[in-house]
């Protein structure tokens, strides 16, 4: 399978904006993601602000295991303490992908 475009920081928050105004929630967690939120005590709401608010890293990673690539946000919480999420855009599903933050 052909690896696809990774999305420039302009585009990426383009279709993070899009996917968070469509209506449904389109974050999800997977058990890592709300491992870690536990353990560092982020909310869903301090995910979706930074999504909103925060700064997508100009260097993606392509990630082999699940091909994907994934995007670095960062940002400042809802109490104003810095955090960074790691991301996958998924349009296809309507998803953004909450890998880890920190």
């Amino acid at each position: 399978m052909e690896r696809p475009r990774a999305l420039d920081p302009v585009a990426a928050h383009e279709a993070i904006s899009r996917l968070l105004s469509a209506g449904s929630d389109p974050i999800s967690f997977p058990r890592h993601a709300l491992e870690r939120s536990e353990e560092r005590q982020f909310s869903r709401r301090d995910v979706r602000h930074v999504l909103m608010t925060g700064t997508i890293g100009s260097q993606p990673k392509w990630d082999d295991r699940f091909e994907q690539w994934k995007y670095r946000v960062q940002g400042r919480d809802l109490d104003g303490e810095e955090l960074t999420l790691i991301v996958s855009i998924e349009p296809e599903w309507e998803r953004i992908a909450i890998i880890t933050g920190f």
